[in-house]
């Protein structure tokens, strides 16, 4: 269920004599662009929002092109039909995150993250192919002018499962900002690095989830719980436990690099066949080596396992779609929608690494940092 308490109001009655509904469309989005301290939920098209109080969200809106591709008007009302766009840029974790987390990670950001950096630029490349998003806007006409009305009183909309993935992230920095005090307690400090450097993490990712969710609300809509299904509250967290026998841990002098490359090199083979079943055979093996070390690489095999569920409920997506009617151009786009979601958790697996990495001399003194942080992700 999404709850929207407050929809920001603006009526565009200004100087919209003799200009098309599309005009008047560019003018609303350049408007809402130009207030920078703008925090309500905005209306973008129908059923399209963006909460403004999210920096993620409020970097979306500022940084999209929007196009009209098609006005269509019958006496007094209007569709705009639009194609929004989000130029390549690098993503620079500053964009993200408020001043005080800056303040929390200044100074404190490992060597290694140089290295997510560069990986980060190609990252955007992918990031580019997946955000772009249609929609439509309807407008009325009233004593000459074309106004777009956003009602202000207090909205619920229809029950419906979307914006899943953005609800778990925030469970997740939420848990983690929580569970980051007893950590610290436990460590003397050493390890609020690791908490802040995971929190920023993930509030990062909010960018790329946000354009995947946008694209899946129409299919969430007509009952297909795309992006949904594939997500474990963070309710289902193992309880935080302040130390665990050494024994469930490895015996390991100094952490050793999962490698992961043969694995990537397959799950992207795979993805460019668009094999789901295939893709879901590597992943299980891969399970199954990480059996071996209880206790470690736990957000490593945290990836692992959800990418296996997505890839498992990919074809399911599809077959619902097919019972609902759908043609099949919206079937395969369906599909889409899965590997895509697939494709921005393989080019995590560095960040993953470089959590495990640092979380591994807390979890080689009993503390079972991480591991207790994520939820079992089941096939189904």
């Amino acid at each position: 269920m999404r709850k929207f308490s407050f929809i920001f109001f603006l009526l565009f009655s200004f100087s919209s004599i003799g200009k098309t509904p599309g005009k008047v469309f560019k003018d609303y989005i350049k408007s809402l662009q130009s207030q920078k301290a703008l925090k309500e939920t905005v209306k973008i098209g129908d059923g399209i929002f963006l909460n403004l109080s999210n920096p993620s969200e409020k970097f979306i809106l500022q940084q999209m092109d929007v196009k009209v591709l098609k006005e269509v008007v019958v006496e007094n009302r209007a569709e705009v039909f639009f194609l929004i766009t989000w130029p390549v840029k690098p993503l620079a974790i500053e964009n993200f995150l408020k001043k005080e987390e800056n303040n929390n990670l200044k100074n404190e950001i490992p060597n290694e993250y140089i290295e997510l950096k560069k990986i980060g630029k190609k990252r955007v490349i992918n990031i580019g192919t997946i955000s772009v998003l249609k929609g439509k806007a309807i407008f009325y006409k009233n004593e000459g002018k074309w106004s777009q009305f956003i009602k202000t009183k207090n909205k619920q909309n229809t029950v419906i499962k979307s914006y899943c993935i953005t609800h778990h992230i925030h469970e997740a920095m939420e848990l983690n900002e929580k569970r980051k005090k007893f950590y610290s307690a436990l460590t003397n400090g050493r390890s609020r690095i690791l908490s802040n450097f995971l929190i920023a993490s993930e509030k990062m990712s909010l960018f790329a989830v946000k354009m995947m969710e946008l694209q899946a609300l129409p299919f969430n809509k007509l009952g297909v719980d795309i992006l949904c299904k594939e997500m474990i509250s963070m309710k289902k967290a193992p309880a935080f436990q302040s130390k665990k026998p050494l024994k469930k841990f490895p015996k390991m002098k100094r952490f050793k690099k999962w490698n992961s490359k043969n694995l990537v090199k397959d799950l992207y083979k795979n993805y460019k066949k668009r094999d789901f079943k295939e893709l879901s055979t590597v992943l299980r093996k891969e399970l199954e080596k990480l059996k071996r070390f209880p206790g470690m690489y736990c957000m490593h095999r945290h990836i692992v396992e959800s990418i296996l569920r997505t890839a498992n409920y990919g074809p399911i997506h599809k077959e619902k779609a097919k019972s609902l009617g759908l043609n099949t151009k919206n079937v395969e786009k369906l599909g889409e929608i899965s590997w895509n979601f697939i494709l921005s958790q393989i080019i995590t697996f560095p960040l993953a690494h470089q959590i495990d990495k640092m979380a591994y001399p807390f979890q080689q003194e009993g503390i079972p940092i991480i591991c207790q942080d994520v939820p079992h992700i089941p096939e189904y």
